[in-house]
């Protein structure tokens, strides 16, 4: 337990001793054991969800009977209660951490406490990859109506952060957009118009492009379903 709490107070300039009999508020977010799902494909969804919220009930009730929290903040609907946030005295982080019914712990605030500034804050952070999508509007020389191809382009590059991989895009796209003659002698233009959206990939280095692939970039939309779409499975019957 000592090797826990001391990852959770190492950004705190306060010791573990103190911490262990310190009275001070602390607020902390906590995130409940969630329940076991195996066998769920075997039992309806209705079923599935009583069986958690009865859980999650179950674990919430036994927090706060064994301990005193005060400024309770659920992340999500009390039917469910399974992240949430609340002051409680810092010495009892510490049996909090060691019930069963706890997944994860985190200080977010001390009082009378300060964060620590470590060397690593203070060290320039390292580059991240981007996925940026952007649409390009193909103009063909002459052609004045009717439909109009565009394409949707997916560029991978690195920067500190989205506000810096916005700035590198709108530097290096447009100037991908040098005409050629097509195969009818026309001059085609590949005409930048915007970014469409900007996401962070999971990736660090090339190294983490391992042989099983890693995505870069998702979008859900939505559709119609048509026959063979649906997925239903064989609920066990009520005994």
């Amino acid at each position: 337990m000592m090797k826990e709490m001391n990852e959770i107070l190492s950004e705190w300039k306060i010791s573990p001793e103190e911490a262990r009999r310190s009275e001070k508020l602390a607020t902390v977010a906590i995130v409940m054991k969630y329940p076991v799902t195996d066998g769920f494909m075997k039992i309806p969804p209705e079923e599935r969800k009583a069986i958690i919220r009865e859980f999650l009930q179950q674990q919430y009730a036994s927090l706060k009977k064994d301990f005193t929290l005060t400024n309770i903040k659920l992340a999500n609907k009390r039917t469910e209660p399974r992240l949430l946030e609340a002051q409680m005295k810092m010495k009892d982080v510490y049996d909090l951490k060691e019930k069963e019914y706890v997944h994860h712990v985190r200080v977010k605030e001390m009082e009378g406490v300060e964060r620590l500034t470590s060397e690593e804050d203070n060290e320039e952070k390292p580059d991240l990859f981007y996925a940026v999508k952007a649409r390009y509007a193909i103009l063909i020389e002459g052609i004045t109506s009717g439909l109009q191809t565009y394409e949707e382009r997916i560029v991978l590059l690195k920067a500190k952060n989205e506000e810096e991989a916005e700035k590198k895009a709108l530097d290096i796209l447009p100037k991908q957009e040098e005409p050629f003659l097509n195969s009818d002698k026309r001059y085609v233009w590949f005409k930048f118009e915007e970014i469409i959206d900007i996401q962070e990939m999971y990736a660090r280095e090339l190294k983490d492009l391992d042989k099983d692939g890693i995505e870069l970039y998702s979008e859900r939309k939505d559709r119609r379903m048509k026959p063979g779409d649906e997925w239903l499975l064989p609920y066990r019957s009520k005994e």
